[in-house]
This record gives structure tokens, C-alpha cells and sequence, in this order.
């Protein structure tokens, strides 16, 4: 059996979409990926001002406004489009960055904490937007390569923020200067936007109607008796009792504490650990990330390849990721308990390899919503965000309770890796057990 991908099915102006969706996602996760850096290069500064347990309220600050407009975000999406959201997620975060240098002088670590947590409320609609728009521009053979495509916005705005701000911060700019490249760079993307962004393939200017008609023949159809135009009610009780959607917000909830350290505690776990300096700290933070971003690819034309030559079917595709991404992050975490500050190496590359699992979930977890309900995954997705937010809010703050002022213990950092061995696998098999790859009834 020979297996090839088809190029020529890749060339229409969908991808041009996904471009954007792409470049939209790299500069929020770049922003959002240069705290870390920010904090500990402010932490050298100023030690006295920017503890242990301050820089955990900052990290986690985000959130505290993320959380609130994850399920809002996601009506508005089903209800309006996703191009106006999409915009003023990236837009508004980009303008506020530019501020922060003049304003945090006045109020430290408090003023960071309160501008990161409006620049979480303002993004809060912006992964319901990707959704939205993977829903309506996906064929769905194609869903799963168009989200990796999308996806790896995350993973590169995550691979180069440490390593461009490591720089900048050790640069005579300092880390001031973060703040003006991560604003610039959205703000560029913004007019691109503008320009050619567009919420679905049926009000785009852009698309030839062959592939137009190409995208509305592949996708499940929403209703065979509804009128195109009219709007169907969001079924709010049936979602929330649904088996397979409870399934999933339970896996995705236990996976975000696991790989919370990976996407926000690292920087700081090797400037305690190994007393890396700044510059060495964002290399090595990006390094850690290369794995992720090669996996992320492998994963999605692997399974693209199974799914087109009918290998498996989208059920074990998604469990058999899911797999992956439950028991080599688990045993890694065990694993990692027993080094101490001599294995810096080995502690690098075992981390690293735990950040190669993170794509595995994308393709199990998150695209799920667009197989339980294509026309309600904007909220399917708001309010599985919503919590996997909430863990991500609470999570930098249950670890700084844990580690207080002893972030250059080991062991403390250990209980860290031993209660997300406990937590991942249990939410890896309810979704095993529960999870399905249908649409679902109420759709």
C-alpha cells in the first residue's frame, strides 16, 4: 500500500486562512509565553519585589480574566462569526503590551498581574473564533491537518518567545523590549486580517466557487430538515449532560495541570534548579519546545495518512493519541522525581520529550468538539476552554503554595511531578471509557 499525501488538495485559499489563524495564534502565544521570561528576568532585578509566590500571581493573572469569556466567546461566535472576535483577541492584548513598560514602574507586580488578567478577558473569545472558523472551513477529511496547521501557531509562539525574549531581556533594550516587539507583531498581523480574514467560505470574496462548493460538500450536514438559514437553539442541558462531552472536559481539565509546567513553570524551574542565567533560560526553554513542534507535524500526516487509506477510523485514531498523551507524560513525570540539580541534562531532555506528547492531545482531545457537534463547536469549545482556563488559573497558584520560597528545593518541585502523574492518567481513562467521534443528537 503506498501511502502519499495529495498536494494539490492543499493549494486552495482555505490555507490562506489557516495561514492567518496561524500567524493570529503565534502572536498571542508569543505574548502570552514571554511572561515567564519577563517575571524571572524582573526577579534578578528586583528580588525583593518579584518572590516566588508574586510571580505565580502574574502567571496565573491571565487567566483570571481568560476564564470569563471562554463560553461568551463562543455564543457570539455561533451567533455573529468569528472575524470581528478573531480581531480584537489579538488586537487588544497587542496595544496593551505596548503599554506595560510605562505603566509597571508605577505599580509592580500588581499592575502586571491586572493588565495580564484584561488581556486574558479580552482573548477569551479567541480559540471559540479558531474553532468556529475550522468548523466552516475544514472538509472533513482535512479537519484534522487544517487544525494541526492552526495549532502550531501555539507551538511556535511558544518555541520562539523564550528564546527572542531571553534575548531581548539580556540585550541593553532589557525587557522592556518585549513588550514592544510581542505588541508590534500583533499589530501587524491585524491589518493582514483585516484584509483577507473572513468567519466562513460562503461570505469570503476570496474563494473560487469550486472550492467553495469543494468545502460545503465534505462536512457533515447540519440538519436534513432545517432551513440553511435558520438558527437553531443551543441545546445548553444537553450538552452539559452529554457522557461523551463531560468525557472530554475531564481529560482536557487533568492534561492542562500536567502540562501546566511545561507551558509556564519551566523558566522558572531552571533559573531555581540549575541557576541558568537569563539567556541561557530561554534557549533552553525553547529547545525543550523543537520536539513539540517536529511531533506536531508527524502526528497530524500520520494521521491524516490512516484516516485517508482507512487504516483506522477517527475513534482509534483520537483514543490512540490520547494514549500517547496520558502514559509517556506520566511516566516521564515519575521518572524526573528521582534527579536531583547534578542531571540537568537528562532533566532537559526527559522535559522535552513530555513537551513532544502535547500535539498528541490536540488531535485527540480539542478537535473533538467538531466531531460531537460541527455546529455547535464554538461553544463546545468555550466552555471545554472555560475549563481547562479555570485549572490553568488555580494551578500556578496551588504550585506556588507548594514550593513557597524554597523554588531551589528539588523535592518541592517533585510533589509538583508526582500529583500530575496522579492526575493525567485518570482523566486518559474516563475519556478512554466515555469518549466518542460521532455527532451527537443534539447537534
Amino acid at each position: 500500500m503506498q501511502l502519499t499525501l495529495n498536494l494539490h488538495n492543499f493549494n486552495g485559499f482555505r490555507y490562506i486562512q489557516c495561514g492567518l489563524l496561524f500567524l493570529g495564534l503565534f502572536c498571542a502565544l508569543f505574548d502570552r509565553g514571554a511572561t515567564p521570561i519577563i517575571v524571572t528576568a524582573l526577579s534578578k532585578e528586583n528580588p525583593t519585589e518579584w518572590k516566588f509566590q508574586e510571580r505565580q500571581y502574574v502567571i496565573s493573572s491571565f487567566f483570571w480574566g481568560y476564564v470569563a469569556t471562554q463560553i461568551l466567546g463562543g455564543y457570539l461566535a455561533n451567533k455573529f462569526g468569528m472575524k470581528f472576535l478573531y480581531l480584537v483577541s489579538i488586537l487588544g492584548p497587542a496595544l496593551l503590551s505596548i503599554l506595560v513598560p510605562s505603566i509597571l514602574v508605577y505599580g509592580g507586580w500588581k499592575v502586571y498581574a491586572m493588565l495580564n488578567m484584561l488581556k486574558g478577558l479580552i482573548q477569551g473569545a479567541m480559540y471559540p473564533a479558531i474553532y468556529y472558523s475550522i468548523s466552516k472551513w475544514a472538509p472533513k477529511t482535512e479537519r484534522n491537518i487544517m487544525s494541526n496547521i492552526v495549532e502550531s501557531g501555539f507551538t511556535w509562539g511558544a518555541l520562539m518567545s523564550p528564546f527572542i525574549s531571553g534575548k531581548i531581556a539580556a540585550s541593553e533594550v532589557g525587557w522592556p523590549g518585549i513588550f514592544y516587539f510581542s505588541g508590534g507583531i500583533g499589530l501587524i498581523w491585524c491589518v493582514f486580517w483585516l484584509l483577507f480574514g473572513e468567519s466562513s467560505p460562503e461570505t469570503s470574496r476570496f474563494v473560487s466557487d469550486k472550492e467553495r462548493n469543494h468545502i460545503l460538500t465534505n462536512q457533515e450536514k447540519e440538519s436534513v430538515e432545517e432551513p440553511k438559514d435558520k438558527k437553531k437553539p443551543i441545546p445548553w442541558f444537553q450538552i452539559i449532560t452529554s457522557k461523551p462531552f463531560l468525557a472530554l472536559i475531564i481529560v482536557t481539565a487533568c492534561q492542562e495541570f500536567g502540562y501546566i509546567f511545561i507551558n509556564s513553570e519551566v523558566p522558572q524551574y531552571f533559573n531555581a534548579v540549575f541557576n541558568m542565567d537569563i539567556e541561557s533560560n530561554g534557549l533552553n526553554t525553547t529547545l525543550i519546545q523543537v520536539p513539540t513542534l517536529v511531533m506536531m507535524h508527524v502526528f497530524a500526516i500520520v494521521g491524516y495518512i490512516l484516516l485517508k487509506k482507512r487504516v483506522v477510523n477517527i475513534t482509534v485514531l483520537r483514543k490512540s493519541y490520547s494514549a500517547i498523551a496520558c502514559v509517556i507524560p506520566t511516566i516521564i513525570y515519575v521518572w524526573l522525581t528521582f534527579l536531583d540539580s547534578s542531571k540537568q541534562t537528562l532533566s532537559l531532555v526527559l522535559i522535552a520529550i513530555i513537551a513532544s506528547t502535547l500535539p498528541a492531545q490536540d488531535i485527540a482531545y480539542w478537535i473533538n468538539v467538531i466531531d460531537l457537534s460541527p455546529r455547535f463547536s464554538a461553544v463546545l469549545y468555550g466552555i471545554v476552554n472555560t475549563t481547562t482556563t479555570i485549572v490553568s488559573l488555580f494551578s500556578p497558584l496551588i504550585i506556588g503554595s507548594i514550593i513557597s520560597e524554597e523554588e531551589t528545593d528539588p523535592e518541592k518541585w517533585h510533589t509538583v511531578f508526582n500529583i500530575s502523574a496522579i492526575i493525567i492518567p485518570i482523566g486518559g481513562f474516563i475519556f478512554m471509557v466515555f469518549g466518542q467521534m460521532k455527532v451527537q443528537s443534539w447537534n
